[in-house]
């Protein structure tokens, strides 16, 4: 896991709000919440002595403290932030009385033995939920915590529609992804190398083989020569400006606003039902 990584100095969390929070656009810049990664030098040199390809693709090797003391692993990042929900605490935000919780608390935490293994299973009452995936990555966060990840009955599994939901995933239906589990160009990204530097995946661990990461830039030629067959050429970026940028969120939730609003023009749906398939449908 990345319970060692050394998350950068600037990191913080105050009065409910991460850092970096723009209040006037309701989102966040994320920079400070990376990893604190060695120099060039050092990643490459990592990466040489593990004996792992690299294809090209810029590594960025987090520093990590094994012993999990230092204050900015993630490990303890974690535990100071999750120390303020006490079981008062969660029983005023879930409504769950406190003694009921800790009865839950002590049953799963007798998990993740030699001898007992856990397994969360979901379904579409987590995935449909607008914190769905807050949800879905705390399951997983637990799990890991207890170790009961990569053993039998253990895990953190969905049961999720294969027609629909995984359906859309697969086949790329949402707005935010290509086939393949490709990310969708952005404004800006001006030409394939641009878009290849932003989106593929960087090895953080000196051990990590980071397969979809080097490959990045042959998955998305493929799909550009699968779309554009010889009008797709080394000349012309295989064909990367071909490939529309949308310069604004265009997620269920948003949509959802935009056409309350009146501002939807047109909505095109594949294989999926508008009114059932987003979050709290």
């Amino acid at each position: 896991t990345n319970a060692s990584f050394l998350i950068k100095p600037a990191y913080g969390f105050k009065d409910g709000l991460f850092t970096g929070y723009d209040a006037a656009n309701r989102k966040y810049d994320i920079a400070t919440w990376g990893y604190q990664a060695d120099d060039a030098a050092t990643a490459a040199a990592a990466a040489n002595a593990a004996g792992l390809p690299t294809n090209g693709a810029v590594n960025a090797i987090a520093k990590r403290d094994m012993t999990l003391q230092d204050p900015q692993t993630v490990f303890q990042l974690m535990k100071q932030h999750y120390s303020r929900y006490t079981p008062d605490m969660v029983s005023r935000i879930t409504g769950i009385p406190a003694d009921q919780f800790m009865r839950i608390a002590q049953l799963v935490g007798e998990m993740g033995k030699p001898d007992k293994v856990m397994t969360i299973v979901y379904a579409v009452g987590l995935t449909h939920h607008t914190t769905g995936g807050q949800l879905i990555r705390s399951g997983a966060v637990l799990q890991l915590l207890l170790g009961n990840m990569g053993r039998p009955g253990g895990g953190m599994n969905a049961e999720r529609g294969h027609a629909n939901i995984q359906g859309n995933t697969d086949n790329a239906i949402s707005w935010e992804i290509l086939p393949g589990y490709l990310r969708i160009p952005a404004p800006g990204q001006t030409n394939l190398d641009d878009y290849v530097k932003a989106s593929a995946s960087k090895r953080s661990d000196p051990r990590s083989w980071n397969f979809f990461g080097i490959n990045y830039r042959k998955f998305m030629v493929s799909l550009t020569k699968a779309w554009y067959g010889d009008a797709a050429t080394k000349s012309n970026q295989f064909a990367f400006d071909f490939i529309p940028k949308p310069a604004k969120n265009s997620s269920w939730m948003s949509i959802y606003d935009q056409a309350l609003k009146g501002k939807m023009q047109g909505l095109i749906l594949s294989g999926m039902t508008a009114t059932s398939i987003g979050p709290e449908g």
